[in-house]
């Protein structure tokens, strides 16, 4: 094994996270993006730690620990986004405030992996207070569409599309850590 990646899967459990006009559940889309990467990951000797498991959702804090504990060299926090309005749509990536440990760099790269796999508009960095990603190694959350989005909903229920993603966020990965 070469690497050691961190994915989190966001929400779970009891919380759903964001939920779609037709009822699609953030929770779910994730998980179904996490395992797919997973899986590829694993293909390519890259040990994977996960933060929880599917039924369970602890603290951002937790999450970390995980991971970090399991030797993670960089940590991916899988999410969905959502909003009032369903006109919001795209992908964006958010890093910690005083974004250290190349977390830029690794959005970017899941940002451009995710604009060729998904045709899906680039919305940008974001930095906000986001736990997960407060790490001494690089450390992004990725929000890839918008659950809330009629239109993005029904891509997030397609199979095929949750491989694009999971693929991309796997090359993104891949681009960082080879660069």
């Amino acid at each position: 094994m070469l690497y050691v990646v961190g994915l989190d899967r966001g929400h779970g459990g009891p919380d759903p996270g964001a939920i779609g006009p037709t009822g699609l559940r953030e929770a779910d889309v994730n998980e179904g993006v996490v395992q797919r990467a997973e899986q590829y990951l694993t293909r390519m000797r890259v040990r994977v730690v996960r933060s929880c498991a599917r039924d369970q959702n602890p603290l951002q804090r937790e999450r970390r620990e995980v991971m970090l504990a399991g030797g993670a060299e960089l940590v991916v926090s899988i999410h969905h986004n959502g909003h009032t309005s369903p006109d919001a749509h795209g992908m964006e990536a958010i890093v910690y405030p005083g974004e250290r440990y190349d977390s830029g760099a690794l959005a970017y790269h899941l940002l451009r992996r995710l604009a060729v796999n998904c045709n899906r508009c680039d919305r940008g960095i974001k930095v906000k207070q986001f736990t997960v990603c407060n790490a001494p190694i690089p450390a992004v959350m990725i929000e890839p569409a918008f659950v809330t989005n009629p239109e993005e909903e029904r891509l997030l229920r397609q199979d095929w599309y949750l491989e694009k993603a999971a693929l991309a966020i796997v090359e993104g990965i891949w681009r960082f850590m080879t660069a």
